[in-house]
């Protein structure tokens, strides 16, 4: 009779069952356009659930009407540094960044300790 070398723990136990619930998938057909299909989701060629079109599907016309409508528009911005202009910019996002002014113009440097003794020596 077979008997056991060690214990199987939990985990392996059940790891091992893990693929006993498993079924196969179930595909269904959309009544409309006869597209294969998850149950319970919208067709993804028309955008059919149930015999209802409930999403419209892109067409070639949408996608030139949304690149139309994506074209930058001319504005005037007024920058601000040494002299104020009006400069004419496309205003994007890469723009938007390199019209705004630096207001970190100075640089800025860490005194060190022995030259914060040798500026109080100084004052001296």
């Amino acid at each position: 009779m077979a008997v056991p070398k060690k214990k199987i723990s939990k985990s392996k136990r059940n790891s091992r069952r893990a693929h006993d619930g498993i079924n196969k998938i179930s595909i269904s057909f959309d009544s409309v356009t006869g597209e294969p299909k998850l149950p319970h989701h919208i067709s993804l060629k028309d955008g059919y659930y149930n015999g209802k079109q409930l999403i419209k599907p892109k067409t070639k016309e949408d996608n030139k009407e949304s690149e139309n409508t994506k074209e930058e528009d001319t504005k005037k911005i007024k920058v601000v540094n040494d002299t104020s202009k009006e400069i004419d910019k496309k205003v994007t996002k890469a723009t938007k960044k390199e019209v705004t002014p630096n207001v970190t113009d100075k640089k800025v440097t860490k005194t060190t300790k022995k030259e914060k003794i040798s500026k109080d020596q100084d004052k001296k």
